[in-house]
Order: structure tokens, then C-alpha cells, then sequence
């Protein structure tokens, strides 16, 4: 459209009739013209604040460097699965890539800018997400990938959003889709970090063409609604092989079932981390003992998984342990007691060494009296600073007989935390164990949990209340571990349990502030998360 242009009459020149019509004509092309006016004058102001921009005057190398620094924002949360969590994971390149020419030439010159592939294939547009995917493998050129890929559309599946109905995709044959499979496996052997969410199993056949693996999640793809869990279970998955992977140093893998295959594996020495969720219990049993430099390891299975663990896949479940093994480097141990016994779990306490352990986390239902668990307890290291224990005390079992009993008295643990898994029973031994001043002195933090929301809880979806003599030996407890001046300050967390605070507790309380300087803690998690409270500022509920 070429620039307007407006001529008025000479006055006298034409008639008045001639003369107001002319008018009229002008007025009408003068109101046509503001429009394109106002958009030429946009134009002209961006382009002055563009040449004026400071950015522009940065040379490419810096704002590249920026560039990486926005793009990395994403992974600020440490937590993979929360960062798959969103529905849209943030592709700042590409919000980039649309300020300027100058900032998309940038981008797509510079590979190392296009590393970090996070896709969330959860339903939507599958055909938008499959060319984000080309356009990271096709730009990132020859360098070494990080893939975070999540193709489970129940869990962002929101009734108010048709476009998120759960599709049964990937299927067992192909890794993606078939239209991008092949450039997939063309880079494989560029990932470095790769964790599959709810996965096609048939990436498992693909993890020995991966020579540059450090990291590897793992999640199979649910079974259809026709298909049972038993069926599922007992289907024959390819089996993992990390024998190309030499710098392979965190495996992080969740059931149903078995993939892993332990004979042809990889230099299993480099492994440092294993997470493992619903795997067959021997196979846990079996990583602990190849991977022989682990410093992390942590074995999970659900409270509201009952049924037996199966093996799926034709692996050889091996011989349960039978001589000592020792893991020196091993500094943090969560391990999930089968509810049944297991012959594998059970040797492995009887044997298992950890002298270096910092950090140790048991849920053990019904095996505190076993007596390989309780040796295991009495050899811990005195070094270790934080002790959590979940437990089903029996009503009749005295204080006394509690797997409490079966700690050294003076490890140097500085955080205990204990679940009772039935009513008050283990929260009762704890608190008779810690008024004793000697009992683990240099404890300074006591975390106690009520039951989980679970069938196991008395009331699952309510707060356990804490009797009056429960509240007199945590204030017994208070004032013995402070006045013994091993601790400078002392702070009781409560989870899924409640205290009724009577005028009576309420000057033993003031009585204690004068007599510790008011140096402790008592926080209840479920009434104000997040807020804790402090000395007499507690959460303290009127009778």
C-alpha cells in the first residue's frame, strides 16, 4: 500500500456544492488511512528500539550463551518425573527463534543449543510433538543428547479437555511411531541421559546401542484394559543389556515385572545409583550385590501392592546371598520389606555390610523380630546421621523387644523418624526409647508419621490423636535432651497425628521455655505444611 496523500481545495477556487463535496472525500480517505498509519508508525518504533537495543550490540557467542542459560530453566527441578509432569514442558528456543532474524539465526547455528529434548506426548497433537522431536534430533548435529520422553496421557488426562483422552500408544513395536522411529535409533548411540516414562518395552532391546549412556529410567506402558496384571506380569519383555554402556552410572527402574538382564550386563562396578520400583525382589537382591561401588540405593514397592512379586522374562533368578558382602561406598539405603516373607530380602540383611551408610530408611511391616534384620540394625556404623523406620509394632510387644532395642544406643545419628503402620504402638516405643538422655544422644530432630491413607490405616483419611501420656514424654523428652547440652536445639515433626494441648500442658509448656531458652520445635505437617512453629507459638488445638 503506497503512503496517502491528501490535497485540500484552493477556497473560492470551486462552487460550495463542489467544494463540500470534496471535503467529504478527503475526510473519508483521511479516516482510511489512520489505520495503516498507526501500523506504519509500529513498524518504525520496532525498528528504532531494535537498533537502539543493547542485545544487538552482543556478540553472537554471549547471547548464545544466554540463549542456553533461559533453556536450562527447565531443569531446575531436580525431580525428573515432575518435570515430565507438565502437561506443556517449556521449548524457550522456540519463543526465542520468533524475537528477531538475528536471535533465530543464532539458535539454529549453534547444535549445543538443541541437547536437551524434554517432549510430553500425553495425548495432544501427536503429529506437533513427533516434528519438535526431528527438529531437536535434526539441529543438536552430532553432540551427545539428553531425552526426557513421557508418553503417559492418564496421569495429565483432565476431564474438562477432550484433547487429553488416554490413547494405548506406543504400541509394542515401535519405539515412537513408525514415521520417526528410524531417525530415533540413527542417534541413539548420541544419548547420554534417557528416561522413558511409561515406555514401549521395546526400547529394552535398544539399550546396547547406547555407548554414551550415563543415565537410564525406565517405565514400561501399562497393560490395555483387556489384558490382567497377571498376563502382564508373566509377558516376556526383551530384556535390558547395558554391556555397551561403560559410563553408565544410574539406573532408574519401575515394574511390573523384570527386564534386566544381570548375566550380559553392563561393567556393573560404575553403577553409584539405583532406583528401583516393582521389580522382582530377587533382581533387587542381585543389583545390590553386582554393583559393588553403589553409593545410593533405594528398592520401593507400594503399600496397596499385595499380590506376590513376578518375575517377568526369561532371567535367571540366581542363588540367594550366602557369604558377606560389603558395600563401603554405600550411603544411602531405602528398602521396602516384601509384606510376605522373602528367603532373598532375608539373607541379604544377614549379610549385608554397610559401613559408610549416612543415611537409612526401612519399612519393615511385620519383620522387626526377624533376627537377620536385627543383627543387620546392631552392626550399623556409628557415623550414620539419619535413621527412618516404618514398623508394625504388635500391641502386646514391650518397649523393650522393639527393633529399637537393636541399635547401638550411641550412634551419632542426628535425625530419627518412625511410621507406626497399626494405631500408636511404635510412635509408644520411640517416645519411652528417647526419654532416655543416652539413647542415641546427638539426635536432634524426631519426625513421627501416624499411619499411611492406606487399608492398613485405622482411619485413613483422618489425623490419629495422641492421648495425654503421649504428650507428657515428648515434653519429658524435650527437657531431658536439652538440658543434657548434646543438642542445642530440639525439634519434634508430627505427620497424620494430633495433640489436644490442655491448660495443663500449656504451662508445663511455659515452664519448659524458661528452662531451654526456648530452644525447640514442634511442627505438625498436616495442619499448616509448610509453617512451622516455633517454642510456644505450637499447633496447639483447644480441648
Amino acid at each position: 500500500m503506497n503512503t496517502p496523500s491528501f490535497s485540500l481545495p484552493t477556497p473560492g477556487s470551486l462552487s460550495c456544492e463542489d467544494e463540500l463535496q470534496h471535503l467529504h472525500d478527503v475526510t473519508r480517505q483521511i479516516d482510511t488511512a489512520i489505520p495503516f498509519l498507526f501500523g506504519q508508525r509500529a513498524i518504525a518504533s520496532s525498528r528504532v528500539n531494535a537498533l537502539q537495543s543493547s542485545t544487538r550490540h552482543l556478540p553472537a557467542e554471549t547471547l548464545s550463551i544466554i540463549f542456553a542459560h533461559a533453556n536450562d530453566l527447565t531443569r531446575l527441578n531436580p525431580d525428573v518425573k515432575e518435570r515430565l509432569r507438565k502437561p506443556h514442558p517449556d521449548h524457550f528456543l522456540l519463543a526465542l527463534a520468533g524475537v528477531s532474524t538475528l536471535w533465530r539465526g543464532i539458535i539454529l547455528s549453534n547444535p549445543w543449543l538443541w541437547t536437551y529434548i524434554r517432549l510430553n506426548f500425553n495425548g495432544r497433537a501427536r503429529e506437533g510433538c513427533l516434528n519438535l522431536l526431528r527438529l531437536y534430533l535434526t539441529n543438536s548435529g552430532t553432540l551427545k543428547l539428553d531425552v526426557e520422553l513421557n508418553f503417559d496421557a492418564i496421569s495429565t488426562r483432565s476431564s474438562s479437555d477432550p484433547m487429553l483422552t488416554p490413547q494405548p500408544w506406543p504400541d509394542r513395536e515401535s519405539l515412537i511411531d513408525p514415521s520417526i522411529d528410524s531417525l530415533v535409533i540413527e542417534n541413539l548411540h548420541r544419548i547420554r541421559h534417557l528416561h522413558l516414562q511409561t515406555a514401549s518395552v521395546k526400547w529394552l532391546s535398544c539399550t546396547s546401542e547406547l555407548p554414551n549412556l550415563t543415565y537410564f529410567g525406565f517405565s514400561p506402558n501399562p497393560p490395555s484394559p483387556s489384558t490382567s496384571m497377571y498376563t502382564f506380569l508373566r509377558t516376556n519383555y526383551p530384556l535390558a543389556s547395558f554391556s555397551n554402556s561403560p559410563h553408565l552410572h544410574t539406573l532408574v527402574l519401575t515394574g511390573p515385572g523384570s527386564y534386566i538382564d544381570l548375566n550380559h550386563g553392563s561393567n556393573w562396578s560404575t553403577i553409584t545409583t539405583l532406583e528401583l520400583s516393582f521389580l522382582e525382589r530377587s533382581t533387587c537382591v542381585n543389583l545390590l550385590k553386582l554393583c559393588s561401588n553403589v553409593e545410593v540405593f533405594r528398592c520401593r514397592w507400594h503399600t496397596h501392592h499385595a499380590q506376590p512379586r513376578l518375575q517377568s522374562g526369561p532371567i535367571a533368578p540366581g542363588t540367594p546371598w550366602s557369604s558377606p558382602v560389603i558395600r563401603q561406598s554405600l550411603r544411602i539405603l531405602y528398602w521396602d520389606m516384601s509384606q510376605q516373607t522373602n528367603h532373598w530380602e532375608l539373607q541379604m540383611f544377614r549379610y549385608l555390610h554397610i559401613p559408610a551408610v549416612q543415611k537409612l530408611d526401612l519399612r519393615l511391616w511385620n519383620h522387626s523380630q526377624v533376627p537377620n534384620l536385627r543383627e543387620f540394625c546392631s552392626r550399623l556404623s556409628p557415623s550414620i546421621t539419619s535413621i527412618h523406620l516404618s514398623m508394625l509394632c504388635p500391641p502386646s510387644q514391650p518397649a523393650s523387644e522393639c527393633i529399637l532395642a537393636s541399635f547401638d544406643p550411641q550412634l551419632q545419628t542426628r535425625e530419627l523418624g518412625v511410621r507406626s503402620l497399626n494405631g500408636l504402638h511404635a510412635v509408644d516405643h520411640i517416645l519411652q526409647r528417647m526419654t532416655d538422655p543416652e539413647f542415641l544422644p546427638n539426635v536432634e530432630r524426631l519426625r513421627l508419621f501416624g499411619p499411611f491413607p492406606s487399608p492398613v490405616a485405622v482411619q485413613p483419611s483422618e489425623s490419629l490423636v495422641l492421648p495425654k501420656w503421649c504428650t507428657e514424654l515428648m515434653l519429658e523428652i524435650i527437657q531431658a535432651r536439652l538440658l543434657s547440652k548434646r543438642v542445642e536445639k530440639f525439634r519434634f515433626e508430627f505427620e497424620r497425628l494430633s495433640v489436644t494441648w490442655t491448660p495443663e500442658l500449656r504451662a508445663q509448656l511455659r515452664v519448659l521455655e524458661d528452662q531451654t531458652d526456648g530452644n525447640f520445635d514442634i511442627v505438625q505437617n498436616d495442619s499448616a505444611p509448610g509453617h512451622p512453629y516455633s517454642s510456644l507459638q505450637l499447633w496447639w488445638n483447644s480441648p
